[in-house]
């Protein structure tokens, strides 16, 4: 293969494009800038499917252009998940693979390589003509399931799986990277590219006057940006926010994933004099309100996969010089002074008032400069790299 030749990404996913602040997202915008990307979704089930009701709301199968150079396809109907039977829902997973195979051939697509993020799409692996597999690993899925359930035993074999079958395993955190050596039984294949920022983008509408949502807000504003989901500690918020009725806390981003026990923590939060919630922006316009916040936050919940996060939101709240309080995270240790960790709910006020009282240029100057060496631009090439050396080998 010539050096330059395009490859295809076929990008294993099961949320699409046009998620809300997802690192796929951002990485394939750069990847589509020399090689064609396409999605590849999440398969209904026949349960989906039979059922008027959830049938429904199901998005039409089909192939889709998203943006430049950037596809969706979401295989026919006809081959939904079986549950109930493994070897019809092997037969049904052949004709998945054969319509993906048959969607990069028809658009004359050729050095497919599979690209995926969730263990499960491992069974994707020597089925859709790939010349290479990568599994970018950025969550511990185990972490999502409750310890000692069946489920969580299968989730662990298929991430053990997928690390090992994969030839090339992307993980964006220090323990990540650790698990995958740890299966593979070295580091041969295994690159550590940690999250990145789309630096220009996100400081494009800084200093372009105070968004509407913070007028007459008192100051300091202490925020947690980012999607509000069952991993973000409201509570914890919450508790700032009443020990220091003279600050704003703020939260911003879209709700996903919520539940019923998440719903009524924000209710309390929410009836809070000095609470303000934001919805979502798009990347363009987050400059403004990153901007104008005075701390940064990182208040996850401890929920069995806290440990193995790097947080995108980091380097994020770096890319203005903010100084940034998170709870302890292996994976950005090294980042301290820069960013103030915090070990048990007693440290977070403290925490916050050390870094507000911090006016120190050296730091802004450092963080930022940080978040430009760690533009998506660069991880994205960084990852091409490792594709071709390996194509090679």
């Amino acid at each position: 293969m010539a050096p330059d030749k395009p490859l295809t990404i076929i990008c294993a996913s099961v949320e699409p494009f046009n998620s809300p602040w997802l690192l796929h997202q951002p990485l394939n915008i750069h990847y589509s800038k020399d090689h064609p990307v396409m999605y590849v979704m999440d398969e209904p089930s026949l349960d989906q499917v039979i059922r008027s009701e959830s049938r429904r709301q199901l998005p039409p199968s089909g192939f889709t252009k998203e943006a430049d150079n950037i596809f969706q396809l979401r295989t026919s109907w006809l081959f939904p998940r079986f549950f109930f039977s493994k070897v019809v829902d092997d037969l049904s997973l052949r004709f998945r693979a054969w319509q993906i195979r048959r969607t990069v051939k028809k658009q004359g697509w050729d050095n497919s390589i599979l690209y995926f993020w969730q263990p499960r799409f491992r069974e994707l692996i020597g089925r859709v003509g790939a010349r290479l597999t990568v599994f970018h690993s950025h969550d511990y899925y185990p972490g999502f399931l409750p310890e000692g359930t069946q489920a969580r035993k299968d989730m662990e074999v298929l991430y053990d799986q997928a690390m090992r079958d994969s030839d090339v395993v992307v993980a964006c955190g220090k323990l990540l990277y650790d698990d995958a050596v740890e299966a593979r039984g070295g580091p041969e294949g295994v690159h550590l590219v940690e999250n990145g920022v789309s630096f220009d983008l996100l400081t494009s509408s800084a200093g372009k006057g105070l968004p509407k949502e913070f007028e007459g807000l008192q100051r300091p504003i202490v925020a947690y940006i980012g999607r509000i989901n069952k991993t973000v500690n409201l509570r914890i918020l919450a508790e700032i926010a009443v020990a220091r009725p003279n600050w704003t806390v703020v939260v911003m981003g879209p709700r996903t994933g919520w539940s019923d026990s998440q719903e009524k923590a924000f209710k309390r939060l929410s009836a809070l004099p000095n609470f303000r919630y934001v919805e979502g922006k798009p990347m363009n316009g987050l400059g403004a309100y990153m901007s104008a916040i005075d701390v940064g936050l990182i208040s996850y919940e401890n929920d069995g996969i806290m440990d193995f996060r790097f947080p995108l939101k980091m380097v994020e709240y770096f890319a203005f010089g903010l100084p940034v309080v998170s709870v302890k995270l292996p994976s950005i240790e090294r980042f301290k002074p820069l960013v103030r960790m915090v070990e048990s709910d007693a440290e977070w006020v403290p925490a916050i008032e050390a870094a507000l009282a911090e006016n120190n240029p050296e730091f802004r100057t450092k963080r930022i400069a940080i978040s430009k060496s760690m533009d998506w631009s660069e991880k994205a090439r960084e990852v091409i790299e490792i594709i071709r050396a390996r194509l090679k080998a």
